[in-house]
């Protein structure tokens, strides 16, 4: 999986020139750390449970899923009212070069394409556990931040807030890597002590 590998799932969507998709590509055409650690997290999964079940299933989704999850936090994280980023992959932010409308509404079809995705899997797995890992989602992203309305005021600690908030909505998305591949593989294999083995595979 590369940049345009994800790139092309959007530009696929639309045959006008579209400024959302136009910002979300620029959003996706480079990956950053954080990315490729998404991938190659899902491929060791993916490596090992296909080994001990001897299946051959294609986790891409999930690494496509979770990556534009990501985005959608990660651009509206930059915005100047949160941490104000002039840059970010060693460009400048979605908002510098779209403006903070275009990016909003980027962020909320990276996150409703996301939902779509992992609402229409491939496999024939527990669909009652995945809506509630979709539902779980969507609660992390409506979750809003505890923060005393006299801290918005103070610049420094509000943004150490958000990237606190940030790191921790990163460390979740990968947790739900293992929840939605141990979905898949459920009915091949004893899940218990599962989760375990593969924390201790992806860090």
């Amino acid at each position: 999986m590369n940049s345009q590998y994800l790139t092309n799932h959007f530009i696929n969507l639309s045959t006008k020139n579209n400024y959302i998709i136009n910002a979300i590509v620029y959003s996706l055409n480079d990956l950053n750390e954080i990315e490729n650690k998404i991938i190659n997290n899902v491929l060791k999964i993916q490596t090992y449970l296909n080994d001990i079940t001897n299946n051959s299933y294609n986790l891409e989704y999930i690494s496509k899923a979770i990556i534009f999850l990501y985005n959608s936090y990660r651009i509206i994280t930059n915005l100047p009212h949160m941490l104000d980023k002039i840059k970010d992959k060693k460009k400048p932010c979605v908002h510098i070069i779209y403006g903070e409308m275009v990016t909003q509404l980027s962020s909320v079809t990276l996150f409703s394409e996301a939902i779509n995705i992992l609402n229409n899997l491939d496999y024939t797995i527990d669909k009652n556990r995945n809506q509630i890992i979709c539902d779980n989602f969507k609660t992390i992203s409506d979750k809003s931040l505890d923060i005393n309305p006299e801290l918005i005021n103070n610049k420094k600690m509000f943004k150490i807030l958000l990237e606190d908030d940030y790191r921790k909505k990163i460390k979740i998305l990968n947790e739900k890597i293992i929840d939605l591949s141990i979905n898949i593989y459920k009915k091949d294999i004893n899940i218990k002590n599962l989760k375990n083995k593969l924390i201790q595979i992806i860090q």
